[in-house]
């Protein structure tokens, strides 16, 4: 092996230096250089290693110390990333045989397997409505986050003067300061007000949130009813948007009106959202061809 050729280790700075002479943002190459420190440490063999002659079986052992260490799947994804760009920028690399270097395609992501979301069934859902009644305040909330899908940080943000009683709906302010409307149900609205008439409100509260607590106290509050149901499933407050997501299209079939509710920009986000089994297919295929298409 020729010490002196172009080497995995230097085509990584290279490209990290490349980066910061395009003006890439520190915060990228601070995360760089993050993932250019792990490499270092499970493939020392790249301070020598022309980056001509990696080859396939390099990249398994890459691979297999990476996932060996168990990282986070995005670090580990990062570190790739960094690795497959500096390879395709190698290709102009001084003294490259461009007809041997493995193709940076070959260097692929691992796959990011999160646990999937539970959802609540609709039997479980009236289950937990019905614990929650005891708690004007808790009631109010959870059956707000089952009716409309909105985020924890929505919830808490809510101000009492955003509630439009007449039209039924409350403007709210979602990610990236875009605003929507969310749509209140009758049993929702009779909720919020039960709430607002048995709680005493602070004259000089200037900010008039209609849940005056913190993020933690909702997580604890959801946690709490649902280890009281019984269930045996890991219930946080994203499960009650993952919930009314499936419930609403399940009722309505209409994905892109779900989807201008919860505040996504594409109705790719909301699919990953919705839970639907094979009896829903079996639904929806049968409202379809309940009619002959002779008749």
């Amino acid at each position: 092996m020729d010490h002196t050729r172009y080497t995995v280790h230097t085509a990584i700075n290279d490209y990290i230096s490349a980066s910061k002479n395009r003006g890439c943002k520190p915060r990228t190459l601070k995360a760089y250089r993050n993932s250019q420190r792990i490499f270092h440490e499970v493939y020392p063999e790249g301070h020598t290693m022309p980056v001509d002659e990696l080859a396939r079986d390099d990249l398994s052992v890459i691979y297999d110390r990476l996932l060996r260490r168990e990282y986070e799947p995005s670090s580990t994804n990062l570190v790739l990333t960094l690795f497959r760009c500096a390879i395709k920028a190698a290709v102009h690399g001084p003294g490259v045989d461009c007809n041997k270097i493995i193709s940076h395609r070959e260097i692929e992501s691992v796959r990011n397997k999160k646990p999937a979301t539970d959802i609540l069934t609709e039997e479980e859902v009236e289950h937990l409505l019905l614990e929650t009644e005891c708690n004007t305040r808790d009631h109010a909330i959870i059956l707000l986050m089952l009716t409309t899908g909105l985020r924890r940080s929505e919830v808490l943000s809510i101000s009492r003067d955003a509630i439009q009683w007449d039209s039924k709906r409350i403007k709210i302010t979602g990610k990236g300061g875009k605003e929507r409307f969310v749509f209140l149900t009758p049993e929702a609205i009779a909720a919020i007000k039960r709430y607002m008439k048995n709680r005493r409100w602070d004259p000089l509260d200037d900010d008039k949130k209609l849940f005056p607590i913190k993020d933690s106290r909702l997580y604890q509050i959801v946690k709490k009813y649902a280890k009281r149901c019984g269930f045996n499933k890991d219930i946080t407050p994203h499960t009650l948007r993952h919930t009314f997501a499936t419930m609403a299209v399940r009722r309505t079939g209409d994905v892109e009106a779900v989807r201008k509710i919860m505040g996504h920009e594409s109705i790719t986000t909301t699919q990953r959202y919705l839970h639907i089994t094979d009896d829903d297919a079996q639904n929806t295929f049968n409202d379809a061809f309940t009619a002959p298409l002779i008749k």
